[in-house]
């Protein structure tokens, strides 16, 4: 009996299933710090450029991922645990002076709706979980120039 002619299998939902979990928990983080925030801070301009300054950081915080052979993962002073580190000390001690207080309430919120967008982006929305045929299995297929492209070994996505 060939098993080569059962095709290739059904698609394992498990890492989908993990990564929307993964999303749907820094959703939730960042809406329990909106909802914790005093009502008052959102008529404010400064907790939005707040928001707005931490969102951009953590969305070009996690920057972009390897493709093998095409492009490579992003690093730099901005992608370093250092950064993040420091950027959440800063921001919250922003609250010990009472005129920063709404940028410092909108910190976390803003940091991980960014993260958890991005996440979405990247591998839900622009990437996604295919089958590569070069490959054998299921893999992430990350967007570069327009062509999706294996994350494993960087071979291009070939249709069924």
């Amino acid at each position: 009996m060939d098993v080569s002619s059962k095709g290739h299998g059904p698609k394992p939902y498990r890492r989908e299933l993990g990564l929307g979990l993964g999303i749907f928990g820094l959703v939730v983080i960042s809406s329990y710090a909106l909802s914790i925030t005093p009502v008052a801070f959102f008529f404010d301009w400064k907790y939005w450029a707040g928001f707005l300054g931490f969102a951009s950081l953590g969305w070009l915080w996690i920057g972009v991922d390897a493709i093998p052979g095409k492009r490579r993962r992003s690093k730099s002073l901005l992608q370093s645990w250092l950064v993040v580190g420091l950027l959440l000390v800063i921001g919250g001690s922003l609250g010990s002076v009472p005129l920063l207080l709404p940028v410092a309430d909108s910190v976390f919120a803003a940091l991980f709706l960014s993260l958890g967008a991005k996440a979405a982006w990247t591998y839900m929305i622009r990437g996604g979980l295919k089958y590569c045929v070069r490959c054998g299995e299921y893999r992430w297929f990350l967007r570069m120039n327009g062509e999706l492209y294996c994350s494993k070994h960087g071979h291009k996505w070939e249709r069924q």
